[in-house]
């Protein structure tokens, strides 16, 4: 097990890297650049910001002196003086708050509905939950969340539009957190459904489920000890990759609720140009991918043993 994780950790760090290096050019391949923004409109600043932000140097030199900072947790400073980091490390609970609760709401209506539409395969039961995931799959997250504020908010007066309330009050944090987690949490738990409903098919119909049955197994012991516990590494890897989904691509919701969360902080770097925050958001972004593509491996070597060995080169 040790060997495994230090091979993935490994690779894991390359990739790290090798982003890092495509996250530096790709900022600077976008037209204008720091100085040009800071300036102001001045030309006769452009020379100081360049000199400042070390614009002037060759690319390897910028590149070298960024990273650096950036593995000591220093991504620069953004237009308005304050660090990157601080920003970024303000923005982040919001989201990982809102991803959490979508997360947990998805599993808790998409795996069962899985399953019971796997059970009860062609029955009335299995053709309602299914076509009720391909509607929650499409319908977009920017509609949904407004007519859920025009409903809940406007007309019922029941939970609040838009707005944030930290941990100190609970109860507020919660209501104003609702709404945007039924808008994240409708399209996760649809893809969950179909996902564990698919692995689950697969599942009933091998020969262990079929044994199990012989030997006089109540149907639902079989279904969730034998089935739905070797369809778990398919459900796991999804459920992870959607919590680095939500972490990173809940931009839209975050937005049409008011949220300050780390997706609409992108949008906001974009829309002001802020160079220095976005690419250390683009980074903080590419790290989170990578680190739950990580966690998603130790799963599934936990979940199959016989995963360790064959990642061993020969």
């Amino acid at each position: 097990m040790t060997g495994f994780l230090l091979r993935k950790t490994g690779a894991a760090i390359v990739v790290v890297l090798a982003v890092s290096v495509l996250v530096f050019l790709g900022i600077r391949a976008i037209p204008g650049d720091e100085a040009t923004v800071m300036s102001d409109g001045d030309p006769t600043a452009i020379p100081y910001y360049r000199h400042l932000y070390l614009l002037d140097k060759p690319m390897p030199v910028q590149y070298g002196r960024w990273a650096w900072l950036a593995l000591q947790g220093n991504f620069g400073r953004d237009h308005s003086g304050i660090p990157v980091t601080t920003t970024i490390v303000q923005r982040l609970p919001a989201t990982f708050e809102l991803a959490t609760l979508s997360l947990l709401l998805a599993v808790l209506l998409g795996v069962p509905a899985g399953v019971i539409a796997a059970t009860r395969r062609g029955k009335t039961t299995d053709v309602g939950v299914t076509g009720t995931a391909v509607v929650a799959h499409s319908v977009p997250h920017f509609w949904l969340g407004l007519l859920l504020i025009i409903y809940f908010a406007v007309d019922l007066h029941w939970l609040p539009a838009t707005g944030y309330v930290g941990w100190s009050n609970p109860v507020e944090n919660l209501r104003h957190l609702v709404l945007p987690v039924i808008v994240l949490a409708t399209g996760v738990a649809a893809g969950l459904m179909r996902q564990t409903r698919s692995a689950m098919l697969d599942s009933l119909g091998a020969d262990y489920v079929r044994t199990a049955r012989s030997k006089g197994l109540s149907e639902w012991r079989v279904v969730g000890r034998h089935a739905l516990r070797n369809s778990l590494i398919t459900v796991a890897t999804l459920i992870a990759l959607d919590f680095g989904a939500l972490l990173s691509g809940a931009a839209i919701t975050e937005s049409i609720f008011g949220l300050p969360g780390f997706g609409r902080l992108g949008l906001d770097a974009i829309n002001s140009r802020d160079y220095t925050m976005l690419q250390g958001v683009v980074l903080v972004t590419a790290v989170i991918w990578v680190v739950v593509n990580l966690f998603v491996d130790v799963v599934y070597s936990l979940l199959d043993p016989r995963i360790r060995l064959t990642a061993v080169p020969r």
